[in-house]
């Protein structure tokens, strides 16, 4: 599946212990385009008084994208080279 029909908030739906159906909820693009969207809203509205919703959404999924597309790169090392263990989560 790629990240872009990834779902953000999937929901079974369970019954004697069993999932009988799903809620798929919003995509990741979605979900990351409306974030981005709610800080370009507020800088809009700072520097002009006025929205722009269609440069608004193209902007946000376009940040969104770029959000998808960095997910697949390798992560940055930690600060001072130290490994986070999921056994205590303190840098060794």
């Amino acid at each position: 599946m790629s990240k872009e029909s990834e779902y953000a908030f999937p929901v079974g739906l369970i019954q004697n212990g069993e999932t009988v159906s799903w809620n798929l909820g919003m995509t990741l693009r979605d979900w990351f385009a409306g974030m981005a969207m709610q800080g370009m809203i507020i800088g809009f509205m700072e520097r002009t008084g006025d929205i722009d919703e269609e440069t608004i959404a193209n902007v946000a999924y376009k940040q969104a994208d770029a959000m998808l597309k960095a997910q697949n790169q390798k992560p940055p090392d930690c600060a001072g080279g130290h490994e986070v263990t999921n056994e205590n989560q303190k840098p060794h």
